[in-house]
């Protein structure tokens, strides 16, 4: 009895596997760990099987400064080129194309030249680009014109994937519908990703809590940054004025990380409505708060630097000279060699509003994939996005991560999971997205701090014209539908 059972079951198995064979979603990849950790569950990983017969597939890559996250073009030893030079391939090879990146200025002053081409492919129906790589903070305009189609609409593409990150595309979907959509292929949504460094030598020389401990606890948060902060700055010099020779206890420079920390504080600019449409939070009783908050620590000039004249060199090295025990940045500044030369550092968080705000989270705007209006076959833009943001997850990104940023650039398993913490909670809403067609000091709200101006009386002075701006948006959005 025990052997017609034993050989049911292999009957079963070997059945089992030809019906697999014999499918055509193929490719299985099998992953058991997560970035950066360990999982206690297998996940199992599959893209549809094609072969697209050497078929030259066109990106419009909006990302110059950037452009070694995508078009590797050889081997040459570094961990991160190495890995997308081998993505790259494994794409190729898995459908039978040609990779070819088109390489353009990814910021304000190349948008005009992205547009151009853009619409010269969708309006003359040339098919020229079957992917468009632009970062989310300037692709509004493009999105507007009607020049993307709608992602959720590809069959080829699977939003539910693990590479793919949905806390970002569900806050910047519109009613369902995603122009443009955030996933692994991008590293700058590690990269970019609002952090604060700590310098550990002042942190044991002024006996301060443990930022990690504080971390872990849930009491990191805006007025213990500030209270530790106000512990160390000093006037080195003696002269009664406070510059680049002092001693500070949190620093940024052009305060732009304060327009990012309100992020990290659980105030947005908009959030989604029962139908999916976007609605201004406006000057809520929080936000006037955190603003506030914001503007007193500017004005302090003791404990907080916050004006611009200083790049990543400028601010590591005075990080690395011990004038610095919070310097706000994103997690990219770990790559300076200043930084990865100097020991005594931690990498956390930007902090809470309080404690018991439910999570930390980390503003960051990263590059977002779009596939044009007309291409040639939408369901090869489909799976080819689907492959190289896959196959940047599995081995990409854990190169970055893992092995260039966690074990190179950082110098303690505290960090690491701070790290992990601050990957999971990236946020950009769709007020920060579209912040150009609301208003500028919707999400620049350094300018006002710059300013000393109220909060509350902006908003009242400005609500209407910004709510018209959201009103003639939406239907915009509306009419892409």
């Amino acid at each position: 009895m025990k052997k017609t059972i034993a050989t049911i079951i292999l009957l079963a198995l070997i059945l089992g596997m030809i019906i697999a064979c014999g499918n055509n979603s193929s490719n299985e990849v099998k992953d058991t760990t997560t970035i950066g950790g360990e999982s206690t569950e297998e996940v199992k990983f599959t893209l549809p099987e094609y072969d697209f017969n050497g078929y030259k597939f066109n990106i419009l890559t909006a990302a110059e400064q950037w452009i070694h996250h995508y078009a590797a073009e050889r081997e040459t030893g570094d961990i991160v080129n190495d890995a997308a030079y081998a993505r790259n391939r494994a794409v190729e090879e898995l459908y039978n194309i040609n990779l070819n990146y088109q390489v353009y200025n990814g910021y304000s002053a190349g948008k005009e030249a992205v547009a151009t081409a853009l619409r010269g492919a969708v309006l003359a129906d040339t098919g020229e680009f079957d992917l468009a790589i632009i970062n989310v903070a300037y692709i509004t305009g493009r999105i507007l014109e009607g020049l993307f189609m709608d992602i959720n609409t590809v069959d080829t593409i699977d939003p539910e994937n693990p590479w793919w990150f949905d806390k970002i595309n569900n806050e910047i979907a519109v009613a369902n519908k995603l122009y443009t959509i955030a996933g692994s292929y991008s590293l700058m949504w590690i990269t970019n990703a609002s952090c604060l460094y700590f310098n550990k030598k002042l942190i044991n020389d002024f006996e301060l809590e443990s930022p990690y401990e504080l971390v872990n606890s849930g009491k990191w948060t805006f007025d213990k940054m500030v209270e530790l902060g106000s512990q160390v700055c000093a006037d080195l010099n003696g002269d009664g004025i406070y510059d680049l020779e002092d001693r500070y206890g949190i620093f940024s420079v052009g305060s732009e990380s304060l327009s990012s920390m309100r992020y990290a504080m659980g105030t947005k600019i908009t959030h989604l409505d029962s139908e999916g449409y976007p609605v201004l939070d406006g000057a809520s009783e929080k936000m006037v708060t955190v603003y506030d908050k914001f503007r007193a620590l500017y004005q302090n000039k003791e404990l907080y630097y916050g004006e611009y004249g200083l790049d990543f060199d400028g601010q590591s090295a005075m990080f690395s000279d011990n004038k610095i025990l919070f310097l706000a940045h994103t997690i990219r500044l770990a790559e300076n060699p200043i930084m990865r030369d100097f020991e005594d550092y931690g990498i956390i968080p930007q902090p809470k509003f309080d404690e018991i705000q439910d999570s930390y989270y980390a503003n960051c705007f990263g590059d977002g994939y779009s596939i044009p209006k007309l291409v040639n076959d939408e369901n090869m833009s489909g799976a080819v996005l689907e492959a190289l943001n896959r196959e940047s997850y599995l081995n990409v990104v854990p190169s970055y991560y893992d092995i260039a940023l966690q074990r190179k650039y950082t110098r303690d398993d505290e960090s690491s999971a701070m790290l992990d913490i601050i990957r999971d909670n990236c946020i950009v809403d769709f007020g920060g997205m579209f912040y150009v067609e609301l208003t500028y000091e919707l999400w620049c709200i350094h300018a006002l701090i710059f300013n000393n101006t109220d909060y509350t009386t902006w908003w009242a002075s400005n609500e209407a014209a910004i709510q018209k701006n959201m009103e003639k948006l939406i239907e915009q959005l509306k009419e892409l539908q």
